[in-house]
Order: structure tokens, then sequence, then C-alpha cells
């Protein structure tokens, strides 16, 4: 179809500008990708989407589309897109460097039998499974205090999730000393900084006083250390060592939204059709020009601060280019 032929044009573009730039960042030896998969329905979908995008360029360099056809268990359908999306970078000849998604154990087991291909898993994904067990830790019935959960770590939930944040940007890769500077989180809570960074407030400020409640019970340490050393991101340091993380992936996904509604049953082909123009779409817009900002209203939390920023309107060229190839082939027979 006409659409087929702008998404091959729009994904291929994609595909060259994504190499230019690795070359530009002296990363000739391949392209940085992230991947994921969206299910067509709510629940045990009959439709899949996995999309590649590239770490530069932020736009899609390959969609799949897994059926239940293909695959009736709808949990493999991320494993088996990815697989025919590396296999057709191979087919192109294009080395793929690293490959970031949200943790699929199935996926890891693809990435890391690649050979020189680097696997790394989304920290936004990692960050909010730790955030569930803290949560966990910093309240509860009474009764149970002390055992389960402890007074002493009710502020601590976000500010250790910062802090996991902040070694994961801060490990210079090395897994080893990601996980020190997470078990160092638990010092720093307990007023001791000697392993803390010199770059840290706690360290340059001669009068810095601790803005959180101090541990000082052996049980809140323990109760701390513990969810840390069994987090994913401890266990797994070395899928987090880079701090990757797939939020233009997510925000494909959400947009997708605008041509096949999750709430829809979809035949096949048109399915396929509303994906294409799903990525035609984002691969036009996704890096429009910033027109101005715009600042938040009411009192947002911490993390949502700041200004707002404003695009410029979204452009529907591929509309146009769509119909000028249908009359095209018109006038040709």
């Amino acid at each position: 179809s006409y659409i087929r032929k702008e998404y091959d044009e729009s994904t291929e573009q994609a595909l060259h500008e994504e190499i230019a730039w690795s070359m530009a960042e002296d990363e000739s030896d391949g392209i940085n990708i992230m991947s994921d998969a969206r299910h067509g329905w709510r629940k045990n979908a009959k439709d899949s989407s996995v999309v590649i995008i590239g770490e530069h360029t932020h736009k899609v360099l390959r969609h799949e589309h897994i059926t239940k056809q293909i695959e009736p268990s709808t949990q493999k359908h991320e494993v088996i897109g990815t697989k025919r999306a590396l296999d057709y970078f191979d087919t192109q000849q294009v080395p793929i460097k690293m490959v970031t998604h949200d943790r699929n154990t199935s996926v890891n087991k693809v990435i890391k039998g690649r050979g020189d291909t680097v696997n790394q898993n989304d920290r936004w994904h990692g960050v909010k499974a730790l955030k569930k067990k803290l949560d966990g830790i910093a309240k509860g019935p009474r009764y149970k205090h002390g055992k389960t959960w402890h007074m002493e770590l009710g502020d601590k939930v976000e500010p250790v999730a910062t802090h996991v944040h902040w070694a994961m940007k801060h490990c210079a890769g090395n897994a080893q000393k990601l996980r020190e500077r997470l078990l160092n989180v638990v010092e720093h809570y307990k007023n001791d900084h000697e392993d803390c960074p010199l770059s840290s407030r706690c360290i340059k400020d001669e009068n810095y006083e601790p803005s959180r409640v101090v541990i000082t019970d052996p049980k809140a340490e323990l109760l701390l250390k513990n969810v840390i050393m069994q987090s994913t991101i401890y266990k797994n340091a070395e899928d987090y060592a880079l701090a990757k993380e797939t939020s233009w992936v997510e925000s494909f996904n959400n947009s997708m939204n605008m041509f096949h509604d999750k709430r829809i049953s979809l035949k096949d082909l048109q399915y396929q059709l509303r994906s294409y123009l799903s990525v035609i779409h984002w691969n036009e817009n996704t890096n429009r020009e910033v027109t101005s900002t715009k600042q938040r209203p009411g009192n947002s939390g911490t993390r949502r601060r700041g200004n707002r920023i404003i695009k410029k309107a979204a452009s529907y060229c591929y509309r146009q280019n769509i119909w000028d190839k249908y009359m095209d082939s018109i006038f040709r027979n």
C-alpha cells in the first residue's frame, strides 16, 4: 500500500540519520537503540507492536507487528518482535552497539547472546520497583513496627529513590561502583559521610545538618539495607550501570492511541496500517522546535517543578505524500 511505502521511506531516512549521528559522536562501532512492546488490548492481546527507536534521533527505526497467529502467548510477543527487528538490522549490515528496554528477562537473554551488543534496562522502571519496596518498610501497623517497617524510614522513600538515580548516573558505567554507592545510601542516612562523594553537600558544607530523620535503630538500618540489596538494580547492577532510559519509547506508545485505541478490536491489516501511520506521524513530529515555556500551575511536587515547554504545532505533510503516491500510481496506469 501507499501507507507502507511512506513508512518504508520514513524509517529508512530515520535509520540513515541515526547512523550519521553515531558516526558524528565517534560511535562507528554501531548504533544505540531502545525498544518496548505495546499490546493492542488491555489483556491477552491479539496484536502487539514492538518498536525500535534510535537513541540520538528519537525516531522509529523499525516496527514489528506480532499476532496470536504467530505466537499464541501474548507474553512472548515482545521477545519475538525484538528478535525480528535485530535480524532486520543484521540484514541491513547495521551493527547494534546497545539495546535498552524495560527489563524483559527473555529479551535480556537474546541481547546478551549477541556477543558485542550491550544490554541495558530502563532505570525508571528499576527505581519504580524499588520505591514500592521502600514504601512497604516506611509505614505499617503499629504491632509490626521494627519488624516489617520502621518510623525512621517514613521520610526516606523519595530521597532514597533520588540517591539511586544519582548513583546510576555517577558510577562511570562500573557495576561494582554502583553497588557500593547504593549501599552508601544507608550510611548517608545514618549521618556517616565518610564514603560520600566529594561533590556532595554533606561533604562540602561545614555546617551541613541532615534534613531527614537520622537512622539510629539497627532494625531500621537492616530493613533499608535488605531492600536495597534485594532490589533488581543491586542484583543486576551491570544492566543499570549506564543509567539508560526508555522514556521516548513510552511516549511513542502513548501517541499510538491516536491511531488505534486499546478498547477497539482491529483486523490485522487495519492494525498494521494504523501502526504505520503512527510511525510516520511520530518521525515527522518528534523533534519539533520549542517555541516557548509555560509555568506549571498549582503546588506541584518537587519532581514536577519547572516550566513546561511548548512546541511548534504538529505537521501532517505525510498525508499529502501518501495522496501523491496514490495519484501517481493512477496516472502511471
